[in-house]
């Protein structure tokens, strides 16, 4: 993934299921109040990178990351997928600015999945993704 030697990398994120994600905690920090609020604890002095422990997989988590960090791209595979990557960055983290992304990627499945798409734009508060998923 294009999260093993990002450059300027200062925190790791742990995946549950072990995979490690180098990233830069300036970015982070911009767009996810939590994650700033993370990195503002005292961390104990070492002079290695410091590890956050998420409770998401890699796969959730890779998916997440590439709707924010610079030069990476989401890839999405089914609308359960994006639904538990918005889940995960909107709803846990707070990232607001993934909206207009996921709603993007959320566009794609309203003839062929109207119904879920509707159920997620009211759940987000979409009203305008809504009412085109009901349609």
């Amino acid at each position: 993934h294009p999260f093993a030697n990002a450059p300027g990398a200062d925190v790791i994120l742990r995946s549950s299921d072990g995979a490690e994600f180098h990233l830069n905690r300036a970015i982070l920090s911009l767009v996810s109040p939590v994650f700033r609020d993370v990195f503002t604890l005292p961390q104990p002095a070492s002079a290695a990178e410091p590890v956050v422990e998420l409770q998401e997989g890699s796969s959730v988590l890779d998916g997440a990351l590439r709707f924010f960090y610079p030069g990476a791209q989401p890839t999405i595979a089914t609308l359960g997928e994006l639904g538990e990557m918005i889940e995960v960055l909107i709803s846990k983290y707070d990232m607001e600015c993934i909206m207009p992304t996921a709603k993007h990627h959320l566009e794609k499945y309203i003839v062929a999945e109207p119904l879920a798409v509707y159920v997620l734009a009211v759940r987000y508060r979409w009203k305008d993704m809504a009412v085109a998923a009901a349609r």
